[in-house]
């Protein structure tokens, strides 16, 4: 891991849902959030800023005390538009789905540093992408499988509840369980991708 990822911020935000998935799962979340050495506080605003890394350790080590391997997934489902702030708004307002998603892109940057989604249209086919810029950031895959859901639900947003996507990537390996991952993306589901 590079001390970059340690200076690189970003707001709570789309992480803001830990705690509710934390009771969910029938743990006390103030009391898991501070035994995982963080400050349940950081949870008071989505405004609140950590770093790329501490968001990563956070992540690893609730999912490590509760056993919830697919922890990132429950809390990325929480998110949406409202969990980004300015930019989620900014989004939500633009006038069709191509700007909104393009406008995500190019001023993601604010809502967090050290990560990027990306757009990719070719022919009738759209893939959205998140990609965190440093691959030693730890908890990359809780929070590569939080950012899934919550693409989902920001297409869902943008497009209508009857959106549907054709299928859902994960750069990680196939987990031992990918129930918890079907049951809540209902989607086509790969592993292993680049």
């Amino acid at each position: 891991m590079t001390h970059q990822a340690e200076r690189l911020l970003l707001r709570i935000g789309a992480t803001g849902g830990l705690p509710e998935v934390l009771r969910e799962l029938g743990f006390n979340p103030a009391q898991l959030i501070a035994q995982a050495g963080f400050d349940p506080k950081i949870f008071s605003s989505p405004d609140n800023r950590l770093s790329l890394t501490a968001r990563g350790q956070l992540l690893e080590r609730c999912a490590s005390m509760t056993g919830c391997p697919h922890l990132g997934l429950l809390v990325g489902r929480l998110a949406g538009l409202e969990s980004l702030g300015l930019v989620g708004l900014l989004a939500k307002h633009a006038p069709d789905v191509g700007t909104a998603l393009r406008q995500l892109c190019r001023y993601f940057h604010l809502h967090a540093e050290g990560v990027a989604p990306h757009l990719s249209v070719d022919g009738g086919r759209a893939v959205f992408s998140y990609q965190i810029l440093d691959h030693a950031v730890p908890g990359s895959e809780q929070t590569g499988d939080g950012a899934v859901a919550a693409i989902l639900n920001i297409l869902q947003e943008l497009c209508g509840p009857d959106f549907k996507p054709s299928e859902a990537l994960f750069a990680h390996a196939r987990p031992e369980n990918a129930v918890p991952y079907q049951r809540l993306l209902r989607v086509h589901l790969e592993f292993d991708c680049s």
